[in-house]
């Protein structure tokens, strides 16, 4: 075999194994990072007929050719050419060749322009902490043409802390705005970077992150998918209404109440609130489902719609305050609180549903 095809064969895998879903460097030693090369070069059809995949025609006219050749781990050289022989076949094995190198090809095409800095921020969803893993971010900015900066900044709340109970909120409230404080207003991230936010909490936490996001100019909302579970942007763009309705008459307390998740909230709000003088403003999808948000198209409509009612309560209501009661997806909490501009729109009381008692209660208010 000539030099040039073996330092192609290493050069297009970055010197890694080439087996779908295993990655291992092959040049370091896993556990010591001592200098060990440990990768093979294994070949796609045998360099002999009776070889493992071997053909009476191709054995010769591909043998020593980079194209006929992956770099292997001991351990995957091994199952393709002993145990597995019958499994992985010539299809299989050049299609793991060629879309691992593709996807190397494209990683080292990419510019710093393309790097991206990832902040997770979860909190206690009822009594759960949710958590985001490296794999599914990888794949969401795979996806969107990005990748990851070294670190991840992660800001995360206690286990074990219901949001139903008081305590929660002005805890909650402080250790969010103090940790994103410390590691991102006074870091030293660069506030020109650009950020890729993957944000799981409940929405009055998510609208106040949104908030605190507001002075990071470069920044990609994520929105976590149920089915199938990912943070993953699906491929096709399916239009979809997103209403605001606004009242007729304008009484003593402004009333904001998005339904995009679920329908039966304009209903319980306005029974709760049936003995109160409102105006109530509704942003209301056509279906109401937690996979409403389905691509970024919509969640700038959802930041229209959000603005369109700001501007009109602002322009129309009464009150000093706007009484803000949600039922949405966990992208579009963040982007309520990266539309609100604390000098031009009248402060957000939030609110979140009492699971205990069927009742909204209040939670934190968003004010300058």
């Amino acid at each position: 075999m000539k030099d040039s095809e073996r330092d192609k064969l290493w050069a297009k895998s970055a010197g890694r194994c080439e087996f779908c879903g295993c990655n291992k460097i092959l040049y370091k030693d896993s556990v010591t990072s001592e200098n060990n090369h440990s990768g093979q070069m294994a070949h796609i059809v045998a360099f002999s007929d009776d070889g493992p995949r071997g053909d009476e025609k191709l054995s010769q006219k591909l043998d020593g050719k980079e194209e006929n050749l992956m770099l292997l781990c001991p351990e995957h050289h091994h199952l393709i050419d002993k145990e597995g022989v019958g499994k992985y076949s010539v299809e299989i094995l050049r299609r793991m060749k060629q879309n691992r190198e593709e996807e190397i090809r494209q990683l080292t095409e990419l510019t710093t322009q393309y790097k991206t800095q990832c902040i997770v921020y979860t909190s206690c969803i009822g009594e759960s902490l949710p958590h985001v893993s490296d794999e599914e971010i990888r794949s969401a900015l795979w996806t969107s043409g990005r990748f990851p900066n070294s670190h991840t900044i992660r800001i995360s709340g206690e286990p074990g802390v219901a949001d139903w109970k008081n305590s929660y909120w002005d805890y909650a409230n402080e250790k969010l705005e103090g940790v994103f404080n410390r590691l991102i207003n006074n870091g030293s991230e660069d506030n020109s970077s650009y950020y890729s936010v993957f944000a799981l909490a409940p929405l009055p936490l998510l609208v106040k992150f949104g908030v605190l996001l507001g002075s990071l100019r470069h920044c990609d909302i994520y929105q976590y998918r149920r089915n199938p579970q990912s943070w993953n942007w699906p491929a096709s763009n399916v239009y979809k209404e997103l209403q605001l309705i606004t009242p007729e008459q304008i009484k003593d307390k402004n009333v904001l109440i998005v339904s995009i998740s679920a329908g039966a909230i304009v209903e319980r709000v306005q029974q709760q609130l049936s003995s109160e003088n409102c105006s109530f403003w509704i942003i209301k999808a056509d279906n109401p489902n937690y996979d409403w948000v389905s691509s970024k198209e919509l969640l700038a409509l959802f930041h229209t719609r959000f603005k369109d009612a700001l501007d009109d309560i602002r322009s129309r209501g009464i009150g000093d305050v706007i009484h803000t009661f949600m039922a949405m997806p966990n992208s579009c909490g963040v982007e309520m609180g990266r539309t609100w501009m604390p000098k031009a729109d009248l402060p957000l009381v939030l609110y979140n549903l009492d699971p205990t008692d069927g009742q909204y209660k209040k939670t934190i208010t968003i004010e300058q």
